[in-house]
């Protein structure tokens, strides 16, 4: 089976990388610095590495380079991850390239596939199964359920018309405050989560901080969302642990839609 490294310390992207391979069978293992990512690389001796260029402690060219000058590691293919636009001017590193953010899962696939060759499929399991489990396995693929949060019911609907007008097989799930929000959570068990930060009874922030101390809710995805800017800066400054994104009110309908469709993977 083969091994990809992701070195990066946004959870989002390393989340976003497991969505997009999701469906091979491969070995995805993850670091969140440049020294995890030289640990993991000596005791795993990963396929490939595909590696952050702004990583905490040692820097993903650091890290590239690093590489080439270590007999084991030198032809592990590397991948650096930038901001789009992002101005390189440096040396070229043998066997690297560069890949920008954001990255659609074809631009990933297909750097992944030009070094390790083309990435197997996971094998189609239901086949295989009897009866019954085949009915529990329609259960768990039935309609992705997504909860909003918002004191504002006109934004609940303004967001659930959105979705449903954009995209088939989902569920909607109401909350009017933060405490509705963890108890419906609870009840529910959504597959992601859309809430305004500020909200009566409890705020999002501390709706998410409750769930995300419990297992089950620690990789759910959540779509925070505000018309401030301070909230907006205590996300990137708070960030919660676990996949997650701000959007700023008023937010367009397609930057919306695609973070949805990113964070469930459809």
């Amino acid at each position: 089976m083969k091994k990809i490294l992701i070195g990066e310390d946004d959870t989002d992207i390393r989340f976003l990388v497991r969505i997009h391979l999701r469906d091979y069978d491969i070995q995805i293992l993850d670091a969140r610095n440049g020294e995890e990512v030289i640990h993991v690389i000596e005791k795993e001796l990963p396929d490939m590495v595909l590696v952050d260029y702004m990583l905490p402690i040692k820097n993903g060219y650091e890290v590239a380079k690093w590489m080439r000058e270590n007999e084991f590691t030198r032809a592990i293919p590397v991948v650096l991850l930038t901001m789009r636009g992002f101005d390189l001017r440096m040396k070229q590193i043998e066997n690297a390239e560069y890949l920008p953010k954001p990255f659609t899962k074809e631009e990933l696939c297909a750097v992944i596939e030009k070094y390790v060759g083309r990435l197997p499929q996971k094998e189609n399991e239901s086949a295989a199964l009897p009866e019954w489990k085949k009915e529990i396995r329609k259960q768990e693929n039935g309609p992705k359920k997504i909860l909003i949060a918002d004191d504002e019911d006109v934004i609940i609907e303004l967001v659930g018309e959105i979705l449903n007008n954009s995209m088939s097989g989902i569920e909607i799930i109401k909350a009017g405050n933060g405490q509705e929000l963890v108890e419906k959570s609870i009840a529910e068990k959504p597959d992601l989560i859309i809430t305004d930060v500020i909200m009566p009874k409890l705020s999002g922030w501390r709706g998410i901080k409750q769930l995300r101390q419990k297992d089950e809710f620690s990789h759910i995805p959540v779509i925070f969302n505000s018309g401030l800017v301070r909230d907006k800066e205590l996300y990137e400054t708070l960030k919660p642990e676990g996949p997650s994104c701000f959007i700023l009110k008023p937010f367009k309908k397609d930057i919306l839609v695609k973070k949805v469709k990113e964070f469930l993977g459809v």
